[in-house]
């Protein structure tokens, strides 16, 4: 049987790592015609078995088995294969597959997705007739299916990351945070709840971008998002919306003064000096606090409310605290 008529994978859109391991390996089987496949990674020096099938095998005997050939295939490189265990020397003894009753297999080592990887097929049975190139090429098809599978789900995972994320700092993007923001004002009218919405600027970043360039300024917004991020309650969401601005919505439940002192500790952090090219920089944070319902009943009018607070907060000499209660009155 030529490989065109063996190699019936097809790419398909939108099915799991896992469920694409098991399109390999159970193809793997039905096209060489053996009684067990595995298919595993290296992790942490280790391998872990992902997926396997076969007959009357659990999957510890699989993992047990696999191992063995595949921790060789990988020392190795490439392909290895044996048509008859019991007559080569080299496998002939072999405990693992001399307990297993193994007496032929043929095993692929190959780097994929930042990992190393083996799939095995074997068969209790010698081969009546011998792995030969048409199998090995095979095998090789399968290898590059799923190689090409991976960089697939690593290509649409990348982009569906940035989709929702800012690729400097990790944090939610403006479109992902407000997406979170009308989630939250939502589950809150629902529950009859109130939460607490804070937006801060940083104060004198544009003297840092200016005296010494955008790459310094880089590294002050990353570590303002790291700062956030240890600073802030772990139930928060965090995001950047732009520029140096950045928002924070606080869990329902909490009262005022829980939500001043989460801001207080958010402009104790921004006062530690920031380093950026090995040169010190003084900044702070202006931080502007808009509550759900009393502020705003919707999302983007809450939002802009804070903004509105945050602009009073720098207007009033920056590294200042304003809530939208008080400065809509005044």
């Amino acid at each position: 049987m030529c490989i065109r008529d063996r190699y019936s994978l097809m790419v398909k859109q939108g099915l799991s790592l896992g469920e694409q391991c098991e399109a390999v390996v159970v193809e793997g089987v039905r096209g060489l015609g053996v009684d067990l496949g595995t298919l595993s990674h290296r992790e942490a020096h280790e391998l872990k078995l992902d997926f396997a099938v076969g007959s009357g095998a659990s999957t510890n005997e699989h993992e047990v088995f696999e191992g063995s050939l595949a921790e060789e295939a990988l020392r190795v490189g490439g392909t290895i294969w044996c048509d008859s265990v019991s007559a080569d020397p080299r496998f002939a003894k072999h405990p693992e597959m001399a307990g297993r009753g193994v007496e032929s297999f043929i095993t692929r080592a190959f780097e994929g997705g930042g990992k190393s990887w083996a799939v095995t097929f074997a068969s209790y049975t010698s081969r009546q007739r011998p792995f030969d190139v048409e199998d090995r090429r095979y095998l090789e098809l399968l290898v590059d299916y799923f190689s090409r599978f991976n960089e697939i789900r690593e290509q649409s995972e990348r982009i569906s990351y940035l989709a929702y994320h800012c690729p400097l700092t990790g944090l939610s993007n403006r479109a992902a945070f407000f997406e979170a923001l009308q989630k939250a004002v939502r589950s809150a009218r629902e529950k009859h709840a109130e939460f607490a919405l804070i937006y801060l600027d940083l104060d004198g970043f544009k003297g840092v971008n200016d005296t010494m360039g955008h790459s310094a300024g880089d590294e002050v917004l990353k570590e303002a998002a790291r700062r956030l991020r240890t600073t802030l309650p772990s139930d928060a969401t965090i995001g950047r919306l732009g520029g140096d601005e950045f928002a924070v919505i606080l869990a329902p439940t909490m009262s005022l003064g829980t939500v001043k002192q989460i801001a207080d500790r958010i402009d104790m952090s921004f006062r530690t000096v920031f380093i950026a090219n090995d040169r010190p920089f003084s900044l702070s944070a202006s931080i502007g606090i808009a509550l759900f319902p009393q502020d705003a009943e919707d999302a983007e009018s809450l939002l802009n409310n804070s903004d509105e607070a945050m602009y009073r907060s720098k207007q009033a000499g920056k590294s200042q605290i304003k809530f939208f209660g008080d400065v809509k009155t005044a």
